[in-house]
């Protein structure tokens, strides 16, 4: 069993009165952690569950799993205790779990200055060595010991890619303490990614010694200087490009060789940064990363910024792949959407970053959603008004979430900026993040010809978007539609142009991949004919197809498969004796 003084576990929670469930068969152990002291803990009492959902410090990690009620258990199960450790202990406010006839015995007789028994909580089965039965799931334990500023604490986890997300945080793993069914893994967190790899052949080198050097990456947005004294001997330094896969990344990140050197004193990176780095973010979040034995990404710490050089500088003691990060970010950072469209946005955070200490791990934050780590988030703006305005569109937020709904019609100019004060202390302050909205006319623009059928047509056409159901749009048709030949020789068409009307349709199917399309219009307008030499002109109707062919529905259409790239429509098809060609571009 762990020494008394190892029981310094769970962060100073909110001590809550509570009495054991007598009728419960079953209950659900739920994990929450304290956003503030960046500790975990489980409980199996449902009012206590319901009591710290309502406290915002605290968060569910979406980690669970089912155990008995002590008070139901078998004999052949195993009861879990619990005890409040109080601030009278020698030792940290904090919660303990221990095993009947391991832990909770011993510490009761013991008797420890400020432990308070609060009983048993539930019962699961105990592992055999450090096997569970059929059918269960092992529950690990890790231990983080009192250091850094981080209060003493042990979490238990339900699968080893949690359990070892908590060893990168600095828990020392403690095996396997219970076993249990019906399990969830914690939805949020930490994660490791792939470790790069070279991006070309350049690799920048030097030999440094005790006198110290610098040394640059080939593409210069990196140098190294090594102090006097923080080597040793002669060594010979480089620093290579590859692939970059951290959270918030900017650029390529960096393999810093010899892998794993250690200096005598710390050495400084320094990353320069452009102005497009920082869109969705800004230079107060900017920092730097490097990568873990184990994958994850860990924020190096306070960095230094220089707004005036651009550069953001950070210290390391150690040597091993590097990269410039945003330490939080807003998602999406720009987007281009219809008028009146709506925009989900959430402001994240990429790093874990509570007091400044190296012990913050990246999350995953480059998708335009998902959770929002420790933020104080306010007044959402749309170009500087808070809530924004009819003419550039409305935001309406709620923390780190908002929604953007976009004008009826497109603005001027078409980019709006939507904008948050985000307030996280630890990753530089108070700064504001902005999403760059672009309202466009989804639209699609060009020409069609149509060649005896029965009047040659050329058509200058603009598609607008009507509708869309389902990723499915329907566009309506304008433009100018021109009699080019076909009538008999020597006569004369007057007018021999006409608007088109909104009659011609244009469906795509975004839902394809690449989009798929059919379209097809015709238009008429009442014209005159005159035909020399035969004198004076007769009335007549000009009906002209301005997009037409096989495909489609109704198999008198054009249709076929929208460019890879998704910008072009393009085709040709001909019925009977009638030829048609078309060609449309995107605009948005």
């Amino acid at each position: 069993m762990k020494p008394i003084a190892a029981f310094r576990v769970l962060a100073a929670i909110v001590v809550i009165a509570t009495s054991l469930p007598t009728s419960a068969q079953t209950v659900n152990v739920v994990e929450y952690r304290n956003k503030t002291l960046d500790a975990y803990f489980i409980t199996g009492r449902a009012n206590e569950q319901a009591a710290l959902d309502t406290v915002a410090d605290f968060t569910r990690t979406g980690m669970s799993f089912q155990a008995t009620s002590a008070a139901s258990a078998a004999a052949s199960l195993t009861k879990v205790c619990r005890f409040y450790v109080s601030v009278a202990s020698p030792f940290v406010s904090s919660h303990f779990y221990g095993r009947q006839g391991v832990d909770c015995e011993t510490i009761l007789a013991a008797n420890p200055a400020g432990f308070n028994y609060e009983g048993y909580d539930f019962a699961l089965q105990a592992p055999t060595a450090t096997a569970c039965p059929s059918g269960t799931t092992p529950v690990y334990r890790s231990f983080r010991a009192l250091a850094g500023g981080k209060t003493s604490n042990h979490r238990y986890t339900v699968s080893t890619t949690t359990y070892a997300r908590a060893a990168a945080a600095g828990y020392a793993g403690e095996g396997v303490a219970f076993c249990a069914t019906a399990v969830t893994d914690a939805t949020s967190g930490a994660s490791a990614t792939a470790v790069g790899t070279p991006v070309s052949s350049a690799i920048a080198m030097a030999n440094v010694g005790a006198a110290g050097g610098t040394l640059s990456a080939p593409d210069g947005a990196l140098s190294l200087t090594i102090p006097p004294g923080a080597l040793a001997a002669e060594t010979l330094i480089s620093i290579q490009p590859i692939s970059n896969f951290a959270h918030g990344k900017i650029g390529s990140a960096y393999r810093l060789m010899p892998d794993g050197q250690t200096f005598l004193k710390p050495i400084t990176l320094t990353f320069n940064y452009a102005d497009d780095d920082l869109i969705g973010s800004a230079a107060e979040f900017l920092g730097a990363a490097f990568q873990t034995t184990s994958g994850f990404w860990q924020w190096f710490g306070p960095a230094t910024l220089n707004t005036a050089n651009k550069t953001v500088s950070v210290n390391s003691s150690h040597f091993t792949d590097v990269s410039r990060v945003r330490g939080l970010q807003i998602r999406p950072p720009k987007k281009t959407v219809r008028p009146s469209a709506t925009v989900a946005l959430q402001v994240k955070l990429c790093y874990q970053v509570d007091s400044g200490e190296l012990t913050t791990l990246g999350f995953e934050c480059d998708s335009d959603q998902g959770p929002d780590g420790i933020l104080t988030v306010d007044q959402w703006a749309v170009n500087g008004v808070p809530g924004g305005g009819g003419a550039f569109g409305l935001v309406v937020g709620s923390g780190a979430a908002a929604t953007y709904t976009a004008p009826s019609s497109k603005p001027a100019p078409a980019t709006v900026a939507v904008s948050a004060r985000v307030r996280v202390q630890s990753v530089g302050g108070s700064a504001l993040v902005v999403s760059n909205i672009t309202i466009a006319e989804d639209s699609w623009t060009g020409t069609s010809t149509s060649i005896f059928a029965p009047q040659n047509v050329s058509a200058n056409l603009t598609w607008t978007l009507e509708s869309t159901v389902n990723n499915v749009a329907t566009y309506r048709s304008s433009g100018t539609a021109t009699i080019s030949g076909g009538v008999q020789p020597a006569c004369i068409v007057s007018p021999s142009s006409s608007s088109i009307d909104n009659t011609g349709l244009l469906v795509v199917d975004y839902n394809a991949s690449p989009p798929t399309y059919f379209g097809g219009g015709s238009t008429s307008w009442p014209s005159s004919l005159s035909c020399p030499p035969v004198p004076g002109s007769f009335p007549s109707t000009v009906t002209a197809l301005y997009l037409a062919g096989r495909g489609g529905p109704s198999g008198n259409a054009a249709a076929g498969s929208v460019s890879a790239d998704g910008s072009t429509i393009e085709g040709t098809d001909s019925v009977a004796d009638a030829v048609f060609n078309w060609k449309f571009t995107r605009n948005q």
